[in-house]
C-alpha cells in the first residue's frame, strides 16, 4: 500500500510539471505567436474563465469531493452531482455572458478584445469537468486524477498550436478553451462509464443526493467563486488602470507564477482524501497540519522555490530577447513564489473547513480573504502597477495562510460538529 500510495503522489506531481510546464511553454508559445497582445488577451479571458466555471459548478465539485471521499458506494453521488450541476451551469453561464458582454466589455473597451462566442458552452463544459475530476480525487482514483489534471493544459495548449496553423487573430484564441474542455469532458466521461459500468443506479438516490448537493452547494459556492475571484481580482483591477501592454507581462509573470502554486495544488488534491479521513477520525488539527507527510512537502515547495528562481534569468535569456521584459517579470515571480513559500503548510490544507463539511465557516474564510486582496488592490494598483498587483497578490496569500492555520490549529474536534447540516 505504501508503495502504491508514492506511486500515486509521482503521477500527480508529475501531473503537476505537464500543467507548470504546459503553461510556461505555452505563454512563450502566445508571445511569440501572437505578440503581448496575444498573453493579454488570452490570459484575460482565462479569468473569466476561472470565475465562470466556479459559479457554473456551483460548489457541487467541492460537494462531490467531500461526499465522496467518506463514502464506499458512490456511483450515485457522481450521477446526482452531473445532474444538478447541468441545470445549474446552463442557467448560470447565460446569465454570466451577459454580464461580461453589458457590463465588463464596457469598463476594459480599451484592454479586453477577447472573443466570448464560445464561453457559455466553455463554462458549462467546465463545471462537469470539475465535478468528474473532483470525483476521480474523491474515489481515490488518483491515477485519472492526474491524467485529467494534465490533459486540461495540454489541450489548451493543442488548441492554440492549432490557432497559429489556422492564422487565428489574437482575438479569436478564446476558441482553444473549448476544445480543450470539450476534448477533457469526453475522456472523463469514458472513464466514469467504465469505472461504473457494474455498479447499480439508483434513481432514488440520484434525486436524494442532486438535493443535498444543491443543498452544500448553497453554502459552497460563495467560496468555490471567492477562490478564483480572489486569483484574478489582480489582473481585472489592471485592465482598469493599465495599458495591455502593462497587462501582458504582468499576466506572463503571474502565470509563471500559477505554475510554482499548482504544485500546492496537487499536494492538496493528493492529501484531501487523507484529511478528509482524519478530520472525521476526530484528529486534531496541529497533528494534520505537522505529520510526516506535510512536512516532505515542505521540503519539496521549499526546494522548488529556490531552483525556480535560480533559473529564471538563465532560462530568459534564452528565450526573451526583451530583456526588460524579463526584468520586470522576475520581481513579480520572485514576490508571488516567495509569499507561496513562506504559507505554503497552511496553503495545502486550504480546503480544511470544506473537508471537514463546514462550508459555512469556509465562506466566511473566503469573504475575509478577498476582502483583504480587493482593498489591497484597489489601494495599490492605481499607484503602482504591477507590482502594486503582486503585492496586493501577496498579502491575499498571506490572509489566507493565516486564516487556514487558525482553522486546523484549533482544539475543538470539527468531526463531531460536521454532522450537522453543514454548519
Amino acid at each position: 500500500m505504501h508503495k502504491k500510495e508514492n506511486l500515486q503522489l509521482v503521477a500527480c506531481l508529475l501531473s503537476f510539471g505537464i500543467v507548470g510546464a504546459s503553461g510556461i511553454i505555452l505563454n512563450f508559445f502566445l508571445l511569440y505567436g501572437f505578440g503581448i497582445e496575444g498573453v493579454a488577451i488570452f490570459n484575460q479571458f482565462l479569468a473569466l474563465y476561472f470565475i465562470g466555471s466556479q459559479l457554473t459548478t456551483f460548489g457541487i465539485h467541492q460537494s462531490t469531493l467531500s461526499h465522496t471521499a467518506a463514502s464506499i458506494k458512490s456511483v450515485n453521488i457522481i450521477v446526482g452531482a452531473l445532474v444538478i450541476t447541468i441545470f445549474i451551469a446552463v442557467i448560470v453561464s447565460v446569465l454570466f455572458f451577459l454580464f461580461i458582454e453589458n457590463v465588463f466589455r464596457p469598463l476594459t473597451a480599451s484592454t479586453f478584445a477577447g472573443d466570448t462566442t464560445f464561453l457559455i458552452p466553455v463554462l458549462i463544459l467546465a463545471a462537469l469537468n470539475k465535478v468528474l475530476i473532483s470525483a476521480f480525487n474523491g474515489v481515490g482514483r488518483l491515477y485519472k486524477f492526474a491524467v485529467a489534471n494534465a490533459c486540461r493544459m495540454l489541450l489548451l495548449f493543442l488548441g492554440i498550436v492549432i490557432g497559429k496553423v489556422l492564422q487565428v487573430s489574437a482575438v479569436q484564441l478564446t476558441y482553444s478553451f473549448l476544445f480543450s474542455e470539450l476534448c477533457l469532458f469526453l475522456f472523463n466521461l469514458s472513464c466514469l462509464i467504465i469505472d461504473t459500468r457494474h455498479a447499480r443506479l439508483s434513481l432514488l438516490q440520484v434525486r436524494y443526493w442532486m438535493q443535498k448537493h444543491f443543498i452544500f452547494g448553497k453554502f459552497a459556492v460563495l467560496s468555490g467563486f471567492i477562490i478564483d475571484l480572489n486569483t484574478k481580482v489582480d489582473l481585472l483591477s489592471l485592465s482598469l488602470f493599465v495599458s495591455q501592454r502593462d497587462v501582458g507581462i504582468y499576466s506572463f509573470a503571474a502565470m509563471l507564477g500559477e505554475g510554482f502554486y499548482q504544485l500546492i495544488v496537487v499536494l492538496k488534491n493528493y492529501s484531501s482524501k487523507g484529511i478528509a479521513k482524519s478530520i472525521q477520525a476526530g484528529v486534531k488539527g496541529l497533528d494534520i497540519a505537522y505529520s510526516k507527510q506535510q512536512n516532505r512537502f515542505m521540503i519539496l515547495i521549499s526546494l522548488a522555490f529556490v531552483g525556480c528562481n535560480i533559473l529564471y534569468f538563465p532560462a530568459m535569456q534564452l528565450l526573451v530577447t526583451d530583456q526588460s521584459f524579463a526584468s520586470e517579470g522576475f520581481y513579480i515571480f520572485f514576490i508571488y513564489s516567495c509569499a507561496l513559500a513562506v504559507f505554503a503548510r497552511w496553503l495545502v490544507l486550504d480546503n480544511f473547513y470544506i473537508l471537514a463539511k463546514r462550508p459555512k465557516l469556509d465562506n466566511i474564510m473566503r469573504v475575509k480573504i478577498f476582502l483583504v486582496n480587493l482593498v489591497a488592490a484597489i489601494s495599490l494598483v492605481p499607484f503602482f502597477g504591477n507590482i502594486g498587483a503582486v503585492a496586493a497578490v501577496a498579502i491575499s496569500i498571506a490572509a489566507n495562510g493565516l486564516l487556514v492555520r487558525a482553522a486546523t490549529l484549533k482544539t475543538f474536534t470539527l468531526a463531531s460538529r460536521s454532522r450537522g447540516l453543514y454548519s
